[in-house]
């Protein structure tokens, strides 16, 4: 089947696509029991700023009942539909909906979320439960979204913001599951940040004192590095002085925003030169691996046979590799300034920094973008899922610790790379579907039993 695309069903509402055979979809679905004989419908629809797909499996049972929902969060390109996580769900019995935002704003997508879950709750007969699935930056827009569906937009309106979120009614979901969590958009940026710019506002000068690709200062090429203590603490100290001119600028800007003396009348584009989260050349955790490098405490990991281990996990990733060319400007996060604002964070500058498996010096708490921080706030029951081989598969222990759902759980899969890819398939297996039929069991246990 061809792939969809947002722009290809606009003007489309409800409309119902080709059936998928399940066979298709099946490739990594584990034990699943469905009838391949039958098929899986897709359904297309559109409401205000997002469309949605939906993959119904046709089955009245206990999964059936239950609808899995994604939607990535804050990108910027056009999403690709169909999606193959959510296919293979269906295959498992579960209705299951990715839904695609027209814009890349996390503050605007949690209400087109909502409107999304409101369809669907609508439309799809027979749905009673709905979960929220998480992919590395989604779920930083899911656990924002629960947060708010659970206490209100006040969660997001004290002191401690930067700038508060608008008033907003989300409908909550019953569920949250995350799989690879990032350590939070913001945090990201934070933690890419230059720290050896001659202006905040140009790549194309810079300084040798901190930069962590000079084998002075401990790069060893490809990649690779080790650095000593003492540089590590000036560039931490240099990338949180950083954020901080960064925030106050855009604090500034918006108060001459609101004055009637700014760019535009409402808002203006923000650019943050060398300060994208997915640009490594910055992220000394992705040149040096002593840094995230396992868990804090013991963990349940999932093996290739299906047996779990409880243990203090080891990440398998491995230096990234060489960064490459990092000046374009694609490299850059460019976002506005309202937007900078609702995720700013506080970063104490005296204690940013990392270890072997935590971080230091950011308020979590107050940070929309923090799956962690945001599941100190959110009661429905939370799984949490680590990828041994992928950039951030710690933050699966520090949601779980942070979360304070009374139902909840934790597991890591043993050679699954954050992008649900495989390390080495002849010695981790079919890690799609150790995680798929883990899940798959989690939520039967959770809903169904």
């Amino acid at each position: 089947m061809d792939a969809l695309h947002r722009r290809d069903f606009l003007r489309r509402s409800a409309a119902t696509g080709a059936a998928l055979s399940v066979t298709t979809v099946l490739a990594g679905a584990g034990t699943a029991t469905a009838d391949t004989t039958t098929t899986v419908a897709q359904i297309l629809a559109h409401v205000e700023s997002a469309n949605i797909v939906v993959y119904d499996p046709g089955t009245s049972d206990e999964r059936s009942k239950i609808c899995i929902v994604v939607m990535y969060g804050s990108s910027r390109e056009t999403d690709a539909l169909p999606n193959v996580a959510m296919q293979r769900f269906a295959a498992l019995g579960y209705r299951a909906a990715n839904c695609a935002p027209q814009d890349g704003y996390f503050i605007d997508q949690v209400q087109y979320l909502s409107n999304s879950i409101d369809w669907i709750k609508s439309n799809i007969n027979g749905v009673e439960k709905v979960v929220l699935w998480g992919n590395s930056r989604g779920c930083n827009l899911t656990s924002a979204y629960q947060r708010i569906a659970e206490n209100g937009a006040a969660t997001f309106q004290g002191d401690g913001m930067f700038l508060p979120i608008p008033d907003m009614t989300l409908t909550p979901a019953d569920g949250i599951i995350h799989c690879d969590a990032n350590h939070g958009f913001m945090v990201n940026c934070l933690a890419s940040l230059a720290t050896n710019l001659v202006s905040d506002d140009s790549v194309m000068a810079r300084t040798k004192e901190l930069d962590p690709l000079r084998p002075a200062n401990g790069y060893l090429g490809n990649g690779v590095a080790h650095y000593d203590d003492e540089f590590c603490q000036k560039f931490w100290r240099a990338q949180a002085r950083r954020y901080n001119r960064l925030l106050g600028d855009a604090k500034k800007r918006w108060e001459k925003i609101q004055a009637g003396k700014g760019m535009f009348s409402d808002d203006e584009p923000f650019t943050v030169v060398m300060g994208f989260g997915n640009v490594n050349a910055y992220q000394l955790y992705s040149h040096d691996r002593r840094f995230y490098s396992r868990t804090k405490g013991k963990c349940k990991l999932l093996h290739k046979d299906g047996s779990i281990t409880t243990q203090v996990v080891p990440s398998l990733l491995t230096a990234v590799g060489d960064p490459g060319n990092f000046e374009a400007m694609q490299y850059s996060y460019r976002t506005t300034v309202s937007e900078f604002l609702y995720l700013g964070m506080h970063v104490d500058e005296e204690k940013f920094g990392y270890n072997a498996y935590e971080l230091f010096g950011v308020g979590f708490d107050n940070n929309f973008s923090s799956a962690n921080g945001n599941a100190r706030h959110i009661s429905a029951p939370t799984l949490a899922v680590g990828r041994t081989a992928g950039s951030e598969f710690e933050v699966a222990e520090w949601i779980y610790n942070d979360s304070i759902a009374p139902k909840k759980d934790l597991v890591f899969i043993e050679g699954e790379t954050h992008g649900g890819g495989n390390l080495d398939p002849d010695k981790y297996g079919d890690v799609v579907s150790l995680e798929n039929n883990y899940i798959d069991q989690w939520l039967r246990a959770t809903f169904t039993d």
